[in-house]
């Protein structure tokens, strides 16, 4: 599977800035969620509302755990392959 995604917050631009300088890391918890996923399970548009509801949670959990607060409302598949 390949990704890309965005995000959006009502917060202020702080949120992003956390986004930027925990890049790294928040890219290891995003493989890692990635992994917990078969084919079968990302079949269909509801499955890809559970996936990036998944991110979503990801990564507030890491920022919450960095920073202190996540702020991440939504996620988006901007773009998305399987292979």
């Amino acid at each position: 599977m390949q990704i890309e995604i965005g995000v959006s917050t009502k917060y202020d631009y702080e949120i992003l800035t956390n986004v930027e300088n925990n890049l790294a890391s928040l890219r290891g918890d995003i493989l890692a969620a990635l992994s917990d996923y078969t084919e079968e399970m990302l079949e269909g548009r509801e499955a890809r509302k559970l996936l990036v509801s998944d991110l979503r949670d990801v990564i507030n959990g890491r920022l919450d755990e960095l920073e202190g607060f996540g702020g991440i409302e939504e996620v988006y598949l901007t773009s998305y392959v399987m292979q």
